[in-house]
């Protein structure tokens, strides 16, 4: 046979560098972290638990964990950090629909605990351009508070 005899042909490089850069081959895929995800308890407060002061008492008794219960008050959720403010409010107001009678646009406010030894919770005060996340919704390892603003 004629062609078992022949050399092995090689490409220059400077034709092999034009080869791997070619616009055809695609970019290799970028590493992506991957998103967090926070798995936390929920716990509506209505009217009953605010106080003369503004604040809003933290449910501690057994008598009002169990009306919380009872009464489709308090739950699961689970966020991710890939979650917009939309996503994340709409997670929350799924959680809650059945004591609302299945509305999925009722009000409310995220809470958040007074800070050192207070025992009471507060709205914080947010400015007009803040929007939630899941890490600052669930940053915490500690039940998630809301306030309705309807009750």
């Amino acid at each position: 046979m004629w062609f078992a005899n022949r050399k092995k042909l090689s490409l220059p490089t400077k034709y092999l560098k034009k080869l791997k850069s070619s616009k055809n081959v695609p970019p290799p895929p970028k590493k992506t972290t991957p998103a967090m995800v926070f798995n936390r308890d929920i716990v509506c407060l209505t009217k009953e638990f605010m106080q003369k002061n503004g604040t809003i008492k933290i449910p501690r008794s057994i008598a009002n964990l169990e009306y919380l219960c009872r009464n489709g008050l308090k739950g699961k959720i689970r966020l991710t950090s890939d979650m917009c403010e939309t996503e994340i409010m709409d997670e929350i107001r799924s959680v809650f629909q059945r004591p609302f009678n299945n509305d999925d646009t009722f009000p409310f406010d995220i809470l958040q605990s007074g800070g050192g030894k207070m025992k009471s919770l507060v709205i914080p005060s947010l400015s007009s351009s803040y929007l939630w996340t899941a890490s600052a919704v669930a940053g915490s390892q500690y039940t998630y508070w809301l306030r309705l603003t309807l009750m």
